[in-house]
This record gives C-alpha cells, structure tokens and sequence, in this order.
C-alpha cells in the first residue's frame, strides 16, 4: 500500500469460517492501514456490517450456515444507505463460480490461496471505486438539498402568482368566464384578471410578458399590482369624475398608452409586453378593448359562427407611440370571446410544425357547431397538448399557455354540459420536474455495448475480436495507445480492454490520457498484463484503471469480469446521470434566482453622469440572495427629490417580487402624488408630506390583498427640497434614522409600528429645515443588529463624525461598513439609504506626460509577458499590439464618480471599435475597481483622489488605478486565490469583503496584479 498516512481507508470486513486464513487475511490488511473487523459467519457479518457501515467485505465462497453467494445476495437486498464493495474468495477458480458470483452481487472474485501483491490491488481499486461512488453521493446529496431549498422558495413564487389570478367561478352578477393559466415554468409572464371598476362595469386583460420565467413574471407582477390600483392615481381611471359624481373609467387606448409610456425599452430592460385590454359593461352588454400586438381576440356567436377580431397592434414598450385603437362590439345573449396567448398556437408537434391559428379556429368553430361551449378553454388545452405529443406530456409546454374566455350572465357559460367521460385534463400547473422520481426510473435499454480492445498482437486482436463479438459486443480494435486515443474519442466505448506493454504509449500511458478527457459517459478500463510487478499493478489502479487480468486470459473469467464491470459502470453511470441532471436543474434555478437578485438591484438607486447635489449611499446586502428590502429615490421637480424604503417579511422570492412591484410603483410619478401631494392652494407647486393615515387608506386601494396580514409591510418616505432646504420624513411600521446636522447634536428617531397589531402604526419623524453638509440614515429596525448601530450611542461613538466636511457622508459609510464587518455583527439582510447634501467632486481629466505615458506602457508590457499573476498561472503570454490611446483622471471613488468614470470609460473604448465584450469588461472592472477602493480604501480622513488610467492596445486594454488608501485586505486576496473555494464552495453570502468585485475582475481579466507600498496601492488589469 502506498505510503500516505492522510489519505482515508474504509473499514473491511474479514468473513471466512477458518481461524487460520482469516487471521492472516486480517493481518495483513490490517498492515496496509486498513481498519478491520472480522466475522465466522455470513449472519454475524451482516450484523457487523449493518452496525458498523462497512463498506468493504471481503468474504470466503464456502462456509457454513450461509454460503459467501448468499452473503451477496442477503446484502444486495439491504437499503445499507451506501455502496459495498464484494469481493468473494474461493479455490475453486471456475466459470461456475464466477458467474455464480456475478450473479450473487459481488464486485470482485479472488482465487484461492490468496496472492498478496493481486489482493493489494484489488483492495485498490475497490477503494477508488468506494471513492469515486462516495464523492458523487455526496455532491449529489449537497446539489439536491440546495435544489429543494430554491425550489421550495419558487413554488412560494408560483403561489404568489396564482393567488392574483380571477376566482375559479365569476363571483360577478352581470358577467361569467372561464379561463386557464399554465406556465411553462415554475412561474409565469402572462396574467390574466377579470375585477369590477364601478356597478355593472367591468374590466379585464391578457397579458403576455417577452421571455420566460423570473424576469417575466417580475415585470407581470408590476403590472398586476399597477391594475390592482384603484387610488387616485390609477392608471384605469380619469383623474375627474363625472356628472353623476362617479369616477370617469379610461378608455381601453388610453390606458395601453399610458402602459406603453411607462415602460418603453431602456439598455438594460429590452423587454416588451402584448396584452389585450377592455371594459364589458353588463346592462348594455357592450365591449370595447384594445389590442397591443396580442393574438386577436375570437368572436362565438349565438348562431355557432366564429370571428377574428382586431388587426393586432403594437405591442407595448416596442415603439414610442401612442397609435392604440379600440375595438368596440356589444355581445348578444348567446355570443362569448376567447382571448388567449401565443403560447397556444405556437406548440410545435413531433414533426416541428406549430399548432397556428388556422387549427385553434378549426377546432373552435367545431365546438361551437357542436354547442360544446363550457369548458372551452380546457378542451384547448387537450387539443394543444395533444398535438404537442409525448414532449409536453412530460415536459410541459415551451412558452407560457392562457385562454380567457368571457360571456354575458346569464348566458352560454352558465349551461354547464356533463363532462365527457374521456376527458382528462392533465394538471400541468406548476411543472417542476421531480427528479425523485426519474431516478426510480431505470431506463431499460438493449443496445449493445462497445468496447475498444488495444494490443500490438494482430492474432490476439483477431481472437479477441471475435470471441466478443460472439458474446454480443460491439468491438472495436487498436493497434497502439495513440491509435486507440482517437478511437475512444470517436466512439465513445463502454469498455477498454488494453495491453500493458506495447510500443509508443503503453497501457498506463493510455489510461492516463483516457482519465484526463472528459467523456460523456464513465469508461471501465481493464488492464491485461503478463508481468506486470505488484508496483506496477497499483500504479495502474492509481491512474486509473478499473481492473487488470493476467496473461494468457481465461475467456470465461473475463466474460464474467465484463458483467461485473458493465454493472459497476452502469451504477456509476448511473449516478453520474442523475448528478448531471440534478446539476443542470439547480443552475437553471441559480441562474433565476441570480436574476431575481440582478432585478432586485437594479431597482436601487444609482448614480447619475451628472452628479446630483446631493451624496447618496446604499446599503443592500440580502443574506442569501434576495430579501423584503427595497428603496427608492425619486425626482419631484427641480431641485427635490423624494425618496422612500420598503420593508417586507421574508427572504424568498415571492417576498421579493411583492417588493419589487411595490418599488416600481413607488418610483412612478404618480405615486409622487400619494406619498407628496401638491398644496392646491397655492400659485407655485408646493408639495407637503402626507400623513401616515392618508399614505395608508391609500395602500389599501392599492392592492387588497396588501391587508392581509403576510403581505403586509413597512413604509418610510421623506422629501427633501433643496431650495429651501427643508426635511420630511415620516415612516408606517418600524423604522430608525439619524440625522447629524454640522455644528449640532446628531438626533435620533424612531417609529415602532408592530406588525402584529390589527391597526397598522405611523409616525412622522421629522418636519424643519436642515443645514448644508447635514446627513441623513434610514433604516428598519430589524437591520440594526445586522449593521452593527444596535443603538444610536453606537452612531455617536464609532460612526458619525465631529468635524465638518463635504466628504463626511463617505467617511461615516466606511466606519458604518466596519461595524458591519465586525464580529459581533448579527447575520440578516441589511439596507441602509444615507443622503448629505454636498457639493459634487468632479472627476478630473488629465494627460500623462510622454514619460508617464512611456513608463505606464513599459509597466503594462512587462506585465503581459509574465506568465504569473495574483491569482493564477497564465499558459502563454499576452500581445498587446501597438499603443493606440489613453483616458486618464483623478477623482474621489465615490458612488457618483463611479458613475460618471464608468460611463466615460465605456464611451472611450466603444470609440476604439472594440467587440462590445471587451468594452463592457473594462466599464466591468473600472467600476469594481472603484468600488474596492471605496469599500476598502476609506480613512477617517477625506479620501485622497485616485489616479484611474485605461490604456488601449491593439489587442488588449490595460487598467491602472493607483490610490493611497488602505489596501485591500490580505485574507480576502487569500481567500480569492484558492481556485477550487472561489469555484465550488463559495456561496454569495460566504464572499469575503470586496469579494464580489474582485470575482467580478478576476474572471474577466487576463492579468490581475496588485502592488502594495507604504505610499499607494497599484491595480494592474489586462483585458
């Protein structure tokens, strides 16, 4: 045994009836480093084995009581919650016994009386193969855990979205429908809702959002939430009301193109939505409805005929126009429309034809002919899901699938027919796949099996051949290791069965090469030796081979080694399939979760190119992915802005798409009109604070479902008006902030409004004017611990600052994001919004000298040629090319000059005609770059301007940025330089300070140095 004290043996088991050979066999095991038990009988090894979870026998054929075949047998039929490896003992070295063996469950047989250099090596590979079973367990146990954990969390996500779909029966008087909402994942884009605007006046939409899954259903849940608005600031109603006292509905055009100007395509959000819109007004019965690019709607007529309505239209947020028409109908007794989305007509059949529209009216004019009009749109499903075949039965549909379907009351929907005996229709809501149970699924299969066989004997080859052949194996020879390289490549074999000793590349040599390639199925390698010495036996275990057979080769024990190694590879490949599949599920669900996370983010405030006259900092850190946390800062007028933070209960996803459509309304200008109402008596506008109490009755016309006690949450809003310098603030729920005023005394508020109580609580904080260079900290109070400010003598002893200073607001942020580093600091999600009023601190451009210059080029050169980097071992160097130019600037990294050198920075190497890649990596790493000096580089002295300069090559761009703040910690470069932690163990919330960033650079850079003197610190990238 291979002398390696750290490396883990499993405990054998030693089950033979003689004294003699057991103890010998024990023995020397046991000498080899092997912990050992030992048994008499096949009874007393089960016992040990089930107690002790031994995964190791190595067992005599005959003794008494139990036979060593039926020991396989009694194991093989016991859940043990692990693999064991059998191997069987006998001097009766027959066919017999071997299949007898095989047949009984054992991995390996030995021959009688024991060779100690075989049973070495087999013990060998019997751990490998322990091992290897033992890591794909365990990883696939880790992936499944994880798996069910995003799962769960999305099925919340799918229940949120099922709650805001209509009543399963019309609870209306005036008015019945049907309708059917299956998503093609685990949530869905499109939304279909019927709800009363004013007696006997009804609205209703159809919705489809662009894409598939999260970030579909985000921009769905906003819209479902902006037509759940029935406050003064709906986008279904007129801003009046009428004669008769009653609110004015809007026109269905009108309110498409308010949609269309609200959510018109930006860079970072190229989505677009069809929907179709109308109102049905019972006493009259007549529709009107516009259509935004949807599919046109179906007209059923009393008299079973069936019409195509509208010319489709444009679909919202495409193009910037307001060119929407109404379509305008009035629906007799007997008449009902269909409404639905493309994800109908487009399911494609076996062949790759798509379902179309010529079908859909086919069939739904049959139905109409046959007075089949109740449960219409299930009776469509069947027929899609019919045509897609056996993929949607298992799969579920590719695009998202809703039919709506509306008729007078009373009417044809309200003659329920006894539904047809063969009608099933299959539940297809919510299709996660449950990999469970697939894995119980083995898949039965009768292709033959390959193998590749290997030797420099053309007669050897020839025999082997054809007796393989005859045993039913698809076989493939070679005559040398290279030729065979290639031949396993190509056809992808069950089994090599290769020579030891040939000229070229030898056996080993082969099995090395074979490991080292990734192979899309697990290859079982048997080694065939004449001489081999017993290092050179473990040798070929320890690079990887399977098993080995001595010349000259006995058929039968190799017919019977080949059994045992198809069975041993398909449990492997087997596990490996299901790792995989379990593996490609979980990023899928990653990758969802991550844009969840992404959306999230993208909601918080920003920095703007032209800096705002204002400094503002965030805080946003979810403990896992996503959290109940938002805020918001928003425009007014000139010179004031609002600002506003959520808070909800809960760290799924569903909690977190409830928020963000929340944010999305808060950040709308109408709902400036809530939270900052105008003083209408007054010539100039002038907006006041409202109060807690009105904020609230309109929260509650905002969404009903938001009075139910789970999706309840808290609100802080404030305005500050720059002109005349003056402060509101007010919060429902339980908030804190702090306000330090130069030359005052820091002042500390609070609300505690208790969710748990039946009348939801409000306060206003602070109403006055407040001095330049004040600042400002809002935060819910469950974020305290979490942050590190447990109370407000923490934020007067280690945060706010005595001094005066336009930069203090970046340098309380530094100290504030130590407190949260700090060990004592409480785990959760943290959101923190700070604002100082400040003058801005423009970036400053500057050119190097032609010395500088020369020497930066110089640096960069040197540094592309180095083979070696902060991180990793490059394999060739970097050509940069010839210079072409530079942008260079010195500047404060803070939040807003990240901005403003981001965006210049993209606008110069775009100028460069770069691939679109390079030129967001270097926007990319510039504004990590910044970020790490901000988050890292922060003194409790104004922070020192940093030197950023881009240097663009023929085939590359170099990044310098020197700064003379504190450098970036040493555990976390240490903790980034372990590849396998960075690529595998590290979780999001396990990144290390700044480690976001740095992932960010390092995965995009070529080159990472960084150099750190007494004076400054240098960051070198190449892209």
């Amino acid at each position: 045994m291979e002398d390696n004290p750290d490396k883990y043996l499993p405990r054998i088991i030693v089950v033979d009836d003689s004294e003699i050979e057991r103890n010998l066999l024990v023995h020397t095991v046991a000498a080899w480093g092997y912990p050992v038990e030992f048994a008499s009988t096949g009874q007393e090894a089960i016992a040990l084995i089930q107690r002790e979870k031994i995964q190791l026998v190595l067992a005599d054929l005959e003794m008494p009581g139990m036979q060593g075949t039926e020991l396989c047998s009694a194991l093989r039929n016991l859940d043990l919650g692990q693999y064991t490896y059998i191997i069987l003992m006998s001097a009766q070295n027959d066919e017999e016994f071997l299949i007898n063996a095989l047949d009984a469950g054992a991995d390996d047989v030995l021959a009688k009386p024991v060779d100690g250099s075989e049973l070495e090596a087999r013990l060998q590979s019997a751990v490998r193969r322990i091992e290897l079973q033992a890591q794909l367990t365990t990883k696939t146990e880790e992936l499944s855990h994880a798996h069910d954990v995003i799962a769960h969390d999305l099925r919340a996500v799918s229940g949120l979205q099922q709650s805001f779909l209509p009543e399963a029966d019309s609870p209306f008087p005036g008015l019945n429908y049907q309708w059917l909402s299956v998503p093609s994942k685990y949530v869905s884009g499109d939304h279909l809702q019927v709800f009363e605007l004013l007696p006997e006046v009804y609205g209703f939409y159809l919705l489809d959002v662009s894409g598939h899954g999260i970030p579909a259903a985000v921009k769905s849940m906003q819209l479902v939430q902006m037509f759940m608005d029935h406050s003064s600031s709906s986008i279904v109603f007129e801003g009046r009301s009428g004669t008769d006292g009653q609110r004015i509905v809007s026109r269905p055009r009108d309110v498409v193109s308010r949609l269309n100007r609200l959510f018109q395509q930006t860079e970072s959000d190229l989505s677009y939505f069809t929907m179709i819109y109308g109102l049905f007004n019972s006493s009259t019965h007549h529709v009107s409805m516009c259509q935004a690019g949807h599919p046109s709607p179906l007209l059923l007529s009393g008299n079973h005929s069936v019409k195509v309505l509208g010319n489709g239209g444009y679909p919202v947020g495409l193009f910037d126009i307001d060119d929407f028409e109404d379509i305008e109908l009035t629906l007799g007794n007997g008449d009902a429309l269909v409404l639905y989305s493309d994800g109908v007509t487009e399911v494609l059949s076996a062949t790759s034809e798509a379902f179309g529209e010529e079908r859909l009216l086919d069939f739904v004019t049959q139905q109409a002919r046959l007075g089949r009009w109740a449960d219409l749109p299930e009776r469509i499903q069947m027929k899609v899901q019919h045509w897609g075949g056996a993929f949607v039965q298992k799969k579920g549909f590719e695009d998202d699938v809703s039919i709506l379907m509306l008729a007078p009351r009373p009417g044809v929907l309200d003659q329920r027919e006894v539904v047809d005996q063969d009608r099933q229709v299959p539940e297809l809501l919510f299709k996660l796949q449950n990999l469970t149970d697939q894995w119980n699924e083995v898949p039965q299969t009768t292709q033959e099996k390959s193998i590749v066989i290997v030797d420099d004997s053309r007669s050897f080859l020839r025999i082997f051949e054809a007796m393989l052949n005859s045993w039913g194996y698809t076989v493939h020879s070679a005559r040398n290791g290279h030729e065979a390289l290639a031949l396993i490549e190509k056809v992808q074999p069950d089994f090599v069965l290769t020579d030891w000793d040939m000229p070229g590349m030898s056996g080993i040599e082969l099995c090395e090469q074979v490991r080292a390639h990734t192979q899309t199925a697990y290859i079982y390698i048997i080694m065939i030796t004449g001489y081999a010495s017993r290092d050179d036996l473990l040798n070929s275990l320890k690079v990887g081979a399977d098993d080995f057979m001595t010349k000259p080769v006995n058929p039968s024990e190799l017919k019977v080694r080949l059994k045992t190694a198809q069975r041993i590879a398909s449990l492997h490949t087997g596990l490996e399939r299901r790792h995989n599949e379990l593996s490609q599920l979980y990023e899928a669900l990653q990758r969802d979760m991550r844009e969840v996370s992404r959306i999230q983010r993208a909601l918080l405030p920003k920095s703007r190119p032209d800096p705002w006259p204002f400094a503002l900092q965030t805080i946003y850190q979810p403990q896992g992915y996503v959290c109940g946390k938002q805020m918001g800062v928003l425009e007014t007028q000139a010179n004031e802005h609002g600002f506003f933070m959520l808070s909800m209960p809960g760290d799924d996803t569903a909690t977190a798409l409830q928020t963000m459509a929340l944010a999305r309304w808060f950040s709308m200008a109408r709902a400036t009109r809530v939270l900052f109402p105008i003083e209408q008596t007054s010539a100039k506008i002038r907006r006041y604070l409202a109060t807690p109490e009105q904020v609230l009755a309109q929260l509650s016309r905002l969404s009903p479902s938001l009075n139910e006690e789970a999706q309840r949450f808290d609100l802080l809003y404030g305005l500050m008006n720059l002109d005349q310098g003056t402060l509101l603030v007010a919060g429902i729920g339980s908030w804190r902030m702090v306000l330090a005023q130069p030359g005052a005394e820091p002042v500390f508020f609070e609300v505690d409004g208790t969710r748990d109580n039946s009348e939801r609580q409000g306060k206003v904080l602070y109403q006055g004017v407040i001095a330049p260079g004040s600042r400002l900290y809002l935060y819910s109070q469950e974020c305290a611990h979490t942050l590190g400010v447990s109370d407000f003598q923490v934020w007067k002893e280690q945060v706010l600052l005595t001094e005066r200073g336009s930069d203090s607001l970046n340098k309380e942020f530094s100290r504030l994001l130590s407190l949260g580093r700090a060990d004592h600091a409480t785990a959760g999600d943290a959101a923190l919004l700070g604002l100082q009023w400040r003058e801005s601190f423009e970036p400053v451009r500057f050119c190097p000298s032609p010395s500088q210059l020369e020497l930066l080029i110089a640096e960069l050169s040197a540094t592309s040629l180095e083979l070696k980097d902060e991180f990793c071992t490059h394999q060739s160097p970097m050509k940069l090319g010839e210079y072409l130019d530079c942008l260079a600037f010195t500047a404060v990294a803070d939040t807003v000059n990240i901005g403003v050198l981001s965006n210049a920075v993209r606008s110069f190497v775009g100028g460069l005609a770069y691939l679109e890649d390079l030129c967001y990596n270097t926007d990319l790493v510039v504004s990590e770059a910044l970020t790490n000096v901000m988050v890292h580089g922060f003194k409790d002295s104004r922070p020192a301007p940093v030197q950023l300069t881009v240097l663009a090559f023929h085939n590359a761009v170099g990044v310098v940025l020197e700064d003379q703040g504190a450098s970036i910690p040493a555990h976390v470069l240490d903790n980034m330089r372990n590849a396998e932690a960075f690529q595998d163990d590290l979780t999001l919330g396990e990144l290390p300070e700044g480690g976001m960033g740095l992932t960010f650079m390092r995965m995009v850079s070529q080159r990472f140095v960084y150099r750190v003197s007494p004076n400054a610190n240098k960051l070198i990238l190449l892209l």
